[in-house]
């Protein structure tokens, strides 16, 4: 879609500059720089730990107006191929353009990156009563009630112990790629070994020196002082009961 609209208008002064097939062969070979670019930026702002606490659709604005700056390289490097002697970058000249390229950068990178349930903050506009269906549930029997609800996976060996509403199953996988295809169904990693559905969070429990918390099938999972901050914020800064040891 975007090759097509940046051939048919012609932006950049390229729709005086060229024909109708030059700008084809442009826009297809720039699209390419500047998309390896920008998702290469993005997906390294995405996995930078210390940003975490910032919003998946900043992380995503922010790496591609990163990305649009060598993008804006490219750029100029095929301008300079196919109309020698090519665009001229002064100071003022490389700010504006780079404002357009990462206006447009912005714009793709979050309709490829971004979904409104990325972001805690978000509203949930989906029922809680009906389970999300995600890739990893391809991996789980199919019922003639739809999905499984899944309420946590554990780390057995090389094994996944998912453990669903309706029983538990051992899936062959990593846990790094399961928590992957749970994409699409809100939860968070508690632990090194634990990864629980938000709709299944109860209530933290403080036991001596751990810190454990319940889920609604009265299961409770230990969780690290890592992932205790993102654990306390789903539950909405609920105190943390205290347990005899």
């Amino acid at each position: 879609m975007a090759l097509a609209i940046l051939t048919i208008l012609g932006p950049f002064g390229t729709y005086d500059n060229q024909t109708l097939f030059a700008r084809l062969v442009f826009w297809t070979a720039t699209l390419i720089g500047v998309g390896f670019m920008v998702h290469f930026s993005v997906q390294m702002i995405l996995n930078l730990s210390f940003l975490d606490h910032v919003t998946r659709a900043t992380r995503i604005a922010l790496g591609a107006c990163i990305g649009a700056i060598p993008g804006l390289g490219m750029m100029a490097f095929v301008e300079r191929i196919m109309n020698p002697p090519g665009m001229v970058l002064d100071n003022l000249k490389f700010i504006e353009l780079w404002l357009q390229v990462a206006f447009i950068s912005v714009l793709m990178a979050l309709v490829e990156y971004w979904r409104p349930r990325d972001d805690p903050e978000a509203d949930q506009t989906t029922d809680p009563a009906t389970p999300v269906e995600t890739p990893f549930h391809k991996r789980l029997p199919r019922s003639e009630d739809g999905p499984e609800d899944i309420v946590s996976l554990s780390m057995q060996d090389h094994y996944v112990e998912v453990v669903t509403t309706q029983g538990e199953h051992l899936i062959l996988i990593r846990m790094r790629d399961a928590i992957q295809e749970l994409a699409d169904l809100e939860g968070l990693q508690i632990h090194r070994s634990h990864w629980v559905a938000r709709a299944h969070l109860q209530e933290l429990r403080s036991k001596g020196h751990r810190t454990w918390v319940r889920l609604s099938d009265g299961r409770e999972l230990s969780v690290s002082k890592t992932y205790l901050p993102d654990v306390e914020k789903a539950l909405g800064g609920a105190p943390v009961a205290v347990s005899a040891p």
